[in-house]
């Protein structure tokens, strides 16, 4: 109720506005170009003032103006020019900027925790696990070495094999999977608990001894 309120006394206002202004002569222009430019350099300058801003602010928080605002955004991100404009802000150092600062920040930790407690996230994990289970195996190439204290996760050194690493060093590498994959498996090679370094060029599966190491470079039979 308060919002068709607002919205209707500015309207009055605005008519009141035009129609004094049209008396005083200010409105005696040759187009309707300069007309708009009048107006907008007016509601500038009056949104600056205090109650303009107080009329503005509460505006701008109302449902109706939310609405004409997501309107107007779907249709500028349709043209041709804001997707060249986005193609070029994605990859800008800005663009990597913020979004660092964002997703460290206490703000995004907590809506990340909100969504995946609501039944929309829950069912987003559900998804997420069932496919990284259809392209990934879970081979241990080794038991757990480290005390009972210690949580651990099993890290994928590749899509097959994986192997013991404490669970907050494991989940404080971050990046994609193939940084976190290579960067996992540096760190799990200075433990040395195999012997061997592992890596995603020479491991695989032989249908005959199950798995092995290939050290000198030869394809696996």
């Amino acid at each position: 109720m308060m919002e068709a309120q607002v919205v209707v006394r500015m309207k009055e206002q605005y008519i009141k506005m035009v129609e004094t202004r049209r008396k005083s002569g200010s409105y005696n222009c040759k187009s309707k170009e300069e007309i708009r430019e009048k107006r907008r350099l007016w509601q500038i300058e009056y949104r600056k003032t205090t109650k303009g801003k107080t009329i503005y602010d509460r505006y701008a928080k109302s449902d109706i103006c939310k609405e004409k605002v997501n309107i107007r955004m779907r249709e500028l991100r349709k043209t041709d020019k804001y997707k060249e404009w986005r193609k070029e802000y994605d990859i800008s150092d800005k663009r990597k900027e913020v979004n660092l600062k964002y997703t460290r920040g206490d703000k995004f930790k907590m809506q990340q925790r909100r969504y995946l407690e609501s039944p929309k996230g829950k069912l987003y994990a559900i998804k997420r696990q069932t496919r990284r289970k259809k392209n990934m195996k879970f081979i241990q190439l080794m038991d757990n070495p480290f005390p009972k204290e210690i949580f651990i996760d099993w890290h994928h050194i590749n899509n097959l094999f994986v192997v013991p690493m404490p669970r907050n060093l494991h989940q404080a590498i971050g990046g994609n999977r193939a940084y976190h994959r290579n960067r996992c498996n540096t760190l799990f090679n200075e433990f040395n608990f195999l012997g061997f370094d592992i890596s995603e060029n020479n491991m695989c599966v032989c249908k005959t001894t199950g798995w092995k190491v290939i050290q000198d470079g030869s394809d696996c039979t």
